[in-house]
């Protein structure tokens, strides 16, 4: 390391296993310790550990055709990002507990939605920012119908509360989207061109 040269790098190890059938779908087992090249600062993490276990299932959760799938997930010191890319920003003591809930319901050949709920829990992420026992929901929905196998529309709809940076409060967007599609009415079916306009809102406290 070249004192105060580049800036500090977070290694993982990803560890996985999968294929245990039960429940009508897939369990999936992850571990992925964490290690940093250096601390940024006294009380910061140097290493930590997230795990997580993945249930997934070819159909929306048994009640119609589609796909469907639940994470859990837990981390602590540099691994409380949970797989996001902040852990040379973690401190030592945080711990972060997450819940994750989405897929696709294929309603009819034209009609598909994709709802999702992400819910978090974090202690002392980021030291006094992220206090004890602070949590997050977030509720987002997304309908896609189909006119033709060409032309579609997506409309999103999202809310989100609980703490983040600056305190407690919520947030909201809606989204329209026309969307030109290739021969398919497949969710997932790519390239797509879309024209988009989104309204949102949000508490004062998420300006930063």
């Amino acid at each position: 390391i070249i004192a105060d040269k580049g800036q500090v790098v977070q290694k993982n190890l990803d560890v996985r296993y999968k294929g245990v059938k039960a429940l009508g779908g897939e369990f999936e087992v992850e571990l992925t310790p964490s290690f940093l090249t250096e601390k940024k600062a006294d009380g910061m993490a140097d290493s930590g550990m997230q795990g997580a276990l993945v249930y997934s299932r070819a159909d929306f959760f048994g009640a119609v055709a589609g796909s469907s799938k639940v994470a859990v997930q837990y981390g602590t010191g540099a691994g409380a990002a949970v797989g996001e890319s902040a852990g040379p920003w973690m401190y030592k003591d945080a711990e972060q507990l997450r819940v994750i809930a989405w897929g696709v319901a294929d309603i009819s050949e034209n009609l598909k939605v994709s709802p999702s709920v992400v819910y978090s829990k974090v202690d002392s992420l980021y030291g006094k920012d992220n206090p004890k026992g602070k949590d997050w929901l977030g509720i987002t929905v997304r309908p896609q119908y189909n006119f033709t196998r060409n032309l579609a529309l997506q409309v999103e709809g999202a809310y989100g509360t609980g703490y983040t940076w600056g305190g407690d409060g919520s947030v909201m967007k809606l989204t329209v989207a026309p969307t030109i599609t290739l021969d398919n009415t497949s969710f997932w079916t790519r390239p797509q061109l879309r024209a988009f306009a989104t309204y949102a809102s949000w508490d004062s406290k998420f300006k930063a």
